[in-house]
């Protein structure tokens, strides 16, 4: 089984970046300001807890698609139907589990550091789930043993597939892994500007933040979804997530 090592170095570079931006950033607030941990658990407890809702929410709405309860849209609105959906559940579900996790930590969130540890919580829960799932997916592809599971019973067949979807794996251009690392830097941003809007929401009561905060992320997540269903090229998605991180900035 040939090796793409770029593609392998590539790969190895996002998974220390999505691993060690977190761990790092987490283990020196954390040190530097005593109490801020509790502000951490919680953003990392809301980003859970909307991913609990937000997933199941989302393949309920493809079912109700699926089996005809909702109509199919014509062919010209699938892909701002498809964006609209995707960006409304995820705004709707992260944003106000973000402004619950906000108002139960008030009195640790008056000021602006709070809101950053916070952010930190929420983007850097993330970014340690796609570490995750992407060192997972290393560790079964350069493993696999097709000997092994011969021995163990599984069919010739079935382990032809899987060396056929490795070595397709392998075929991938070795910027395929920068890419995956700079969309989850963008995410990343997103994460602390929704953040900064919604305590400025509860932190300054002021409420049009939240609104803010709302409507920027029904267009940030549903976005690559309507390019998608446009048929944009990979590239052209991948500008529109570079002016999405310089507006973050």
């Amino acid at each position: 089984m040939a090796i793409n090592w770029a593609l392998l170095a590539a790969y190895l570079v996002a998974l220390l970046v999505e691993i060690g931006i977190p761990v790092v950033l987490g283990v020196w607030l954390m040190r530097k300001y005593k109490s801020s941990w509790i502000v951490l658990v919680t953003g990392i407890v809301a980003f859970a807890i909307a991913q609990l809702i937000h997933i199941p929410a989302l393949n309920g709405v493809k079912a109700l698609f699926s089996n005809g309860t909702i109509p199919t849209p014509s062919a010209g609105l699938i892909p701002l139907v498809n964006g609209l959906a995707v960006g409304l559940l995820a705004a709707v579900c992260q944003e106000s589990i973000r402004w619950i996790g906000m108002r139960l930590n008030a009195a640790n969130v008056k000021n602006f550091r709070g809101s950053q540890i916070f952010a930190l919580g929420q983007g850097g829960a993330e970014l340690l789930v796609v570490g995750g799932l992407l060192a997972y997916n290393l560790g079964t592809i350069l493993f696999y043993n097709p000997g092994a599971q011969i021995a163990k019973g599984v069919s010739t067949t079935a382990v032809q597939s899987v060396l056929s979807q490795i070595a397709a794996y392998w075929s991938s251009p070795w910027y395929y892994g920068v890419l995956g690392l700079f969309e989850h830097i963008v995410s990343f941003t997103a994460q602390v500007v929704f953040t900064i809007f919604i305590w400025k929401s509860v932190a300054r009561h002021q409420p049009l933040f939240f609104l803010a905060a709302f409507f920027y992320h029904i267009i940030f997540e549903g976005m690559t979804t309507f390019l998608s269903g446009l048929n944009w090229g990979l590239w052209q998605i991948e500008g529109v997530s570079a002016l999405f991180l310089l507006l973050n900035a």
